[in-house]
């Protein structure tokens, strides 16, 4: 998950943490990247590689 921490729609304590540890995914096969910014983070180009970093990860680096 990728969140904003200023997120006034998903609020991290309110939404964001409860939903993640809601997740059926094991602990280590999930993350939550909570970055600066509100509902849409301030840093997309960060977001993108996070996304992507995990795919990698999972699916195998695109070749």
């Amino acid at each position: 998950m990728v969140n904003g921490r200023d997120d006034f729609i998903f609020p991290v304590e309110m939404a964001q943490r409860p939903l993640y540890r809601m997740l059926g995914a094991r602990d280590r096969d999930k993350q939550h990247e909570v970055l600066e910014g509100g509902h849409v983070p301030d840093d997309w180009q960060s977001v993108v590689t996070k996304v992507l970093d995990w795919l990698d990860r999972y699916l195998g680096p695109v070749r």
